[in-house]
């Protein structure tokens, strides 16, 4: 399964939802903007180390695109080497950028249930900007967040799968309080 401008995606999805303005809010914006490059090449490196850089090849593009600020050369060069595929040194950098240390060994299955964590976090971000949306939520960006919930929840299980295709179709079908309701049960579920 391809997985493109997921984090990327989130963050537009976010700004127009929020309509930010003004000083403060670029600020955040711009804090959220380089978390969420952070975001893409932890994505890139968690993928590499599950032997699935073919999914994550995207990541370098969307850094590439979204890269601002005074870290842009360094978002760059981390999207040179993803590029490249120089693990070692895209952790590295990602590292140096004020990523998390991610521990090179992920094949045990305790590192695989923080993966499939790391995913449903991911979904269920992209449901809460639906779900505490003051305003209405136009039907592509319903679709933008259903879609990047279903890409984020292909490496849980079957039934974890099953409830957040459910959460999409509900915010699909812009079935708020359904889909509130299912957001915060699978909050809870995964302690988030």
């Amino acid at each position: 399964m391809k997985k493109t401008g997921t984090l990327i995606l989130l963050l537009l999805i976010f700004l127009t939802v929020t309509a930010c303005g003004g000083g403060i809010a670029r600020n955040e914006s711009e804090d959220k903007n380089r978390l969420v490059l952070l975001k893409e090449a932890e994505f890139y490196i968690r993928m590499a180390a599950l032997g699935k850089e073919d999914e994550a090849k995207s990541s370098s593009e969307n850094i590439r695109k979204n890269a601002e600020g005074e870290d842009k050369e360094r978002f760059l060069e981390l999207a040179d080497l993803m590029d490249q595929g120089d693990l070692e040194k895209i952790r590295s950098v990602y590292a140096e950028l004020g990523g998390e240390y991610i521990d090179p060994n992920t094949s045990s299955d305790v590192d695989k249930n923080e993966e499939n964590d790391k995913f449903a976090a991911l979904s269920l971000e992209a449901a809460q900007l639906y779900v505490e949306a003051e305003t209405a939520i136009s039907l592509e960006n319903r679709y933008d967040i259903a879609k990047l919930i279903e890409s984020n929840s292909f490496l849980l299980s079957q039934e974890d799968q099953a409830q957040f295709e459910e959460l999409a179709g509900k915010i699909k079908d812009d079935n708020k309080d359904e889909a509130a309701s299912l957001y915060y049960s699978l909050k809870e579920k995964f302690g988030l």
